[in-house]
């Protein structure tokens, strides 16, 4: 049961994050190795920034973008194919 509802959860965020993608929109990826307030967002196209989020502004701030490597490694960790 508990594998059932996981299985669910998952392929619901990956058919959200399709969604995102596939309108032009940007999605988020939380990992738990990154800093407290630090995520990822991934673009359309294939685009990974690291960004973090600023409490006081209520907004985000892209740190940097991910280089190849870094965001092919991302994708194989966290299993996320890349979305034409």
């Amino acid at each position: 049961m508990k594998e059932e509802i996981e299985a669910l959860g998952i392929k619901a965020v990956k058919d959200l994050r399709r969604r995102r993608l596939s309108r032009g929109e940007f999605f988020m990826i939380n990992v738990n190795s990154l800093p407290p307030d630090h995520f990822y967002l991934e673009y359309p196209g294939g685009t990974i920034k690291l960004a973090t989020y600023e409490s006081r502004a209520k907004n985000f701030i892209v740190v940097r973008e991910l280089e190849a490597e870094e965001n092919l490694r991302l994708r194989q960790k966290v299993g996320l194919e890349l979305i034409h």
